[in-house]
């Protein structure tokens, strides 16, 4: 990189003080729960393992209802990040594909599936999420209850 490439970089942010910048948003997945989100990438066609997927990554607007909200859970904050795939090379990864497109396609009158993954991005939706722990992988997943358009 050149010094005049560099030089037109920002980095102003060096500039204030530790507390200045920002925390990263929390990523994992949500308690389970009703939650208000934004799909703000869509939904994106992913490679997993090498199965085709589809991701939903979610954006945390509101917490609306938590099914624990005295349980060992952390709260998710506004803003934080949750996602769920759904695998195409099997019913279920499907079905649960279908939960979220009839919906987005009811809403926009799109009924091509392609089509509903490219109009999907920016879609705000009530979610319903119930968290479970695959203790092989010592990971935990939001597995998608049921999906609504706002």
């Amino acid at each position: 990189m050149t010094t005049e490439q560099t030089a037109a970089l920002d980095f102003s942010v060096l500039d204030g003080e530790l507390d200045d910048i920002e925390d990263l948003p929390g990523f994992g997945a949500y308690p389970s729960g009703a939650y208000v989100v934004d799909l703000v990438k869509g939904l994106v066609r992913k490679a997993i393992a090498k199965h085709p997927a589809v991701e939903m990554e979610m954006t945390l607007v509101e917490v609306k209802e938590l099914a624990n909200p005295e349980g060992d859970d952390v709260v998710p904050e506004v803003g934080d990040v949750c996602s769920t795939a759904f695998m195409l090379d099997n019913e279920i990864g499907r079905g649960f594909l279908k939960l979220v497109l009839k919906p987005i396609s009811e809403a926009l009158g799109i009924r091509n599936n392609n089509e509903l993954l490219a109009a999907s991005k920016g879609i705000r939706a009530l979610v319903v999420i119930k968290k479970t722990h695959d203790d092989k992988k010592d990971r935990d997943y939001a597995n998608l209850v049921s999906f609504a358009v706002m």
